[in-house]
């Protein structure tokens, strides 16, 4: 990564958070991120409890960085199963799509 920053912001207009692909309402505190990563500039912006979720997932599974970062859209299910139980606010913008987990759990009539 040749470049990255890191501000905490509010937000005077609606964006969407990276992590859940949510919207961060109008006023609300959060994560703004900008980066140079392979020569291309991106910014992003983060839920404050999904910058959390996120940063914890990578330090629990022992990554850092653009090339193995954990996100919280595309989690294999021990991953899911972990920020359900540790990050009760991120799961719950993140559960829908992850909804078939439970599912997999229901016995199925033959």
């Amino acid at each position: 990564m040749e470049f990255f920053a890191e501000s905490t912001v509010k937000g005077r207009k609606e964006h969407r958070c990276d992590a859940c692909r949510k919207p961060i309402e109008v006023g609300i505190v959060h994560s703004y991120m900008r980066m140079k990563y392979g020569g291309d500039f991106s910014a992003v912006r983060n839920h404050m409890e999904c910058r959390e979720a996120e940063c914890d997932l990578a330090k629990q599974a022992g990554v850092w960085g653009p090339e193995d970062w954990l996100f919280l859209h595309d989690l294999e299910r021990e991953d899911a199963e972990w920020v359900k139980a540790k990050h009760p606010i991120a799961w719950s913008r993140i559960a829908d799509r992850y909804a078939y987990l439970d599912e997999e759990d229901q016995p199925h009539d033959q």
